[in-house]
């Protein structure tokens, strides 16, 4: 099979990624948020065994061929992907914006059951005093075989290097499939995370204020992102930060601290700030390192991870 899927003449082509999604593969599509819909399956639940449900779908290669994609329990909520974009239509409306007609990028696994969409928010544009364009983005999670909780959240990330960059002021709004209200749960938080964007701006202002000394930056990155992500990730995190190049470390000794691991540079990091001197450049390493991971599942942990690990960095 091509690398690209054609699933409707009338719906994007989907071109395949090489990480997978929990061991499923992964597969883009780019366009406006109503030809993305065209692309979305149902799905539907039925009984199972020993007391548990069926999620079943159906192949996007053999129509007619039911598919069990996932197993939950009696509490678990459907929440069809179509129903999510309903709810994410009616907040965008309420804040002046036609979600259906604005571009965005949705990420699937193959048979549908897990979608990660954004769509970028061009009209809260921001060019930090670094000179590079900080973007505003809207991104949004959901699956139907209990892998993933339904999330929304205004995303920040650098344009030159696509790093995301979660918002700082306010959480995530995240919710497991268990409760009948998730819906209007979701439209009322998400709503209140619009207001906080002004306050996410001021932060990250405030964050390039803040000094970073190069012994503190190790201590971090051998204490902190060595024990959450790897001494690896903590190598080239710091390698980053010092060089403005990626590459790869090696652990010739398990006693040795990450950021004195032997390191291979390679790549240049787009718009790498070297040396790091501020915790605001600091994030935007980390955000490569997460944004570079093997797997999808890893790349949304990681990332979402950076502003509880820069927090570490403030103390």
């Amino acid at each position: 099979m091509s690398d690209s899927i054609a699933t409707d003449v009338r719906a994007p082509i989907g071109t395949r990624l090489y990480p997978r999604w929990h061991q499923r593969p992964a597969i883009r599509y780019q366009g406006t948020v109503r030809q993305l819909r065209r692309v979305l399956p149902r799905f539907e639940r039925r009984s199972g065994f020993q007391g548990k449900h069926e999620i079943i779908g159906k192949s996007p290669w053999k129509p007619d061929r039911q598919i069990i994609v996932g197993s939950v329990s009696p509490q678990y909520v459907l929440v069809q992907h179509e129903e999510f974009l309903d709810v994410l239509a009616a907040v965008m409306s309420e804040e002046g914006y036609d979600l259906e007609n604005m571009p965005g990028i949705l990420t699937t696994t193959n048979y549908g059951e897990r979608m990660e969409l954004t769509v970028e928010m061009t009209a809260f544009a921001n060019t930090p005093s670094d000179g590079y364009p900080l973007e505003c983005r809207l991104r949004c999670l959901n699956s139907v075989d209990a892998t993933t909780a339904l999330e929304a959240e205004l995303q920040w990330y650098r344009k030159i290097c696509s790093n995301g960059m979660f918002g700082w002021k306010g959480d995530s709004v995240r919710h497991i499939h268990r409760y009948n209200n998730a819906m209007d749960w979701l439209k009322d938080r998400l709503a209140r995370r619009f207001e906080d964007l002004p306050n996410d701006r001021l932060y990250f202002s405030q964050l390039m204020d803040i000094p970073v000394s190069d012994n503190n930056l190790k201590d971090w990155v051998d204490v902190f992102i060595a024990r959450q992500w790897s001494r690896f990730d903590a190598a080239r995190t710091y390698q980053i930060c010092m060089t403005g190049r990626d590459g790869y470390a090696f652990d010739y000794d398990d006693d040795r601290a990450a950021h004195e691991l032997e390191f291979r540079s390679g790549e240049d990091v787009p718009g790498a700030c070297a040396p790091a001197r501020n915790v605001y450049h600091v994030g935007q390493a980390l955000s490569w390192v997460a944004g570079t991971a093997g797997t999808v599942e890893k790349q949304f942990s990681q990332t979402s991870a950076i502003p509880k690990l820069l927090r570490h960095l403030l103390k």
